[in-house]
């Protein structure tokens, strides 16, 4: 009886350590039904999609691992829409800026220091917006890592 060498393959440097952690803790197959999940947004589809039974479904989604595998990738889709969103703010923002200069300089618009203090403004609540949505998913982070102190305190006692 021959015996072969095992084989060892190398393992994937992780770039997000708590993501690791968090989805090391479902299996493969779990991981590949949340990605079905949030693309198909229905819990049947996806279990019949992954040829798995509702129930092995429902059953997955009760799980603390997997609840917290899919708020992560929840998470994580939100992020990507919102820089998307930014970029495409950004786009717009100088497109306008651009338009609105050219207008005024080119045409020889009788009043430029209203177009330039519109301008200004316009371009001061876009910064403002940002700031007030940047302030927005901080309250929310300050608020969970609140909720998880209390819970923690409570389980102390």
């Amino acid at each position: 009886m021959s015996t072969q060498p095992a084989r060892i393959t190398p393992m994937k440097q992780v770039k997000r350590p708590e993501k690791a952690a968090i989805l090391g803790q479902i299996t493969p197959k779990q991981e590949e039904f949340l990605e079905t999940y949030l693309l198909v947004h229905d819990l049947g589809e996806a279990s019949e999609q992954l040829e798995i039974s509702d129930r092995t479904a429902r059953r997955w989604m009760t799980l603390p691992a997997v609840q917290q595998a899919l708020a992560l990738l929840r998470q994580e889709r939100r992020d990507a829409i919102q820089n998307k969103i930014e970029r495409s703010l950004d786009l717009a923002t100088e497109l306008i800026f651009r338009k609105l200069h050219a207008a005024v300089y080119d045409k020889g618009y009788a009043d430029p220091d209203r177009v330039d203090k519109y301008i200004a403004m316009l371009l001061k609540y876009v910064h403002d917006q940002r700031e007030v949505d940047a302030l927005k998913v901080r309250i929310e982070e300050l608020e969970a890592v609140a909720a998880s102190n209390v819970v923690d305190a409570d389980e102390q006692e």
